[in-house]
């Protein structure tokens, strides 16, 4: 299988972030690879440095979603019509706050659910960078533009089984983000162009 860089395998980018974090997230850990997204790499040492969690068991849970948030009520339209396009194409979708809290999380086809569920990837997770590393949730969030994060990308191994494309919500005065909102599918059937 490869990864959306042809000749690029799950190996090459397994081995590739396991050489980073034996060496470390300082500059002397050597340049990245060539096919290496330069966001991936910087969000791997961002995650190296935060300490960032690499197993399923150390997902942080927040038992606190506000279901009439600003950031959700102002996302429910859109997500109520994203979710009807993408409804035959096994693709969720989750929304997480500033925090990378997801607080809402909409999958059409409930036989997906025990794949998202393993994955930690529901409401009240928290995905920021710092806590899980790479994902398709925090990630925008910190670099503030959209992202790409397929399969052994993301720095948490409990979610290597999934592609992500993830975009920030700007506050519409401030330019900060509020949150952000992300697609997730399988790996090996996801595609880049649900970045676009």
């Amino acid at each position: 299988m490869t990864v959306d860089r042809p000749g690029v395998s799950v190996e090459e980018i397994r081995s590739a972030k396991e050489a980073l974090i034996r060496a470390g997230s300082l500059s002397d850990a050597g340049p990245a690879p060539e096919w290496l997204l330069a966001e991936i790499d910087r969000s791997w040492r961002r995650s190296i440095s935060a300490g960032a969690a690499r197993g399923s068991g150390e997902f942080l849970y927040r038992d606190e979603v506000d279901p009439d948030s600003e950031l959700r009520r102002a996302a429910r339209p859109i997500l109520d019509r994203l979710a009807s396009t993408v409804q035959d194409l096994g693709t969720a979708i989750f929304l997480a706050d500033a925090g990378g809290q997801v607080v809402d999380r909409r999958i059409a086809d409930p036989g997906d659910r025990g794949r998202f569920d393993r994955a930690c990837a529901a409401e009240g997770f928290l995905f920021f960078e710092t806590t899980i590393g790479t994902n398709g949730l925090g990630t925008p969030i910190e670099e503030n533009t959209s992202v790409f994060v397929r399969g052994p990308e993301h720095f948490n191994e409990a979610l290597e089984g999934l592609a992500c494309a993830g975009v920030p919500i700007p506050h519409p005065i401030t330019g900060r983000a509020m949150g952000s909102l992300s697609l997730a599918a399988p790996a090996d059937s996801a595609e880049r162009m649900m970045l676009p």
